[in-house]
């Protein structure tokens, strides 16, 4: 967020605790709201160019800024994803395997949200990108 507004750009970021975020600059807004504030979520959205989720495996809450993006016509949208879930190009070694497999195994909900919320990004028709991290 910090490199971004730097360089010029305009954000308003979503938060639960807006008092978190530690940054004071002319050109962030802030909107204070849950995942499953509707309104809120699309007061954040409306006039964006683009969406940045960076909210984790939580895919109803990915369902809702979908919904938001497409009642305001916001066709961008980058994802914070992880390793766990795969594209058509991977090539695992078996270190990666074993990564995966440990995630499925100790943590198996987030596991499968973050998987979830993959699959309804990529259904959508919105130009995105998930952005797994390791």
């Amino acid at each position: 967020m910090r490199q971004a507004l730097d360089a010029g750009h305009t954000i308003t970021a979503y938060a639960r605790n807006p008092d978190r975020l530690h940054v004071d600059h002319p050109k962030l807004s802030v909107v204070a709201g849950q995942l499953d504030d509707d309104k809120a979520i699309l007061a954040a959205v409306q006039n964006a160019d683009a969406v940045i989720e960076g909210v984790g495996a939580v895919s109803d809450g990915t369902r809702r800024i979908l919904a938001a993006m497409d009642n305001s016509g916001v066709r961008r949208f980058v994802v914070v994803s992880t390793c766990s879930v795969p594209a058509p190009q991977d090539r695992p070694d078996a270190k990666f395997k074993a990564l995966v497999q440990f995630v499925k195994t100790a943590a198996p909900t987030p596991y499968r949200e973050v998987r979830r919320a993959a699959e309804i990004v990529r259904a959508s028709a919105l130009d995105w990108r998930l952005v797994r991290v390791a």
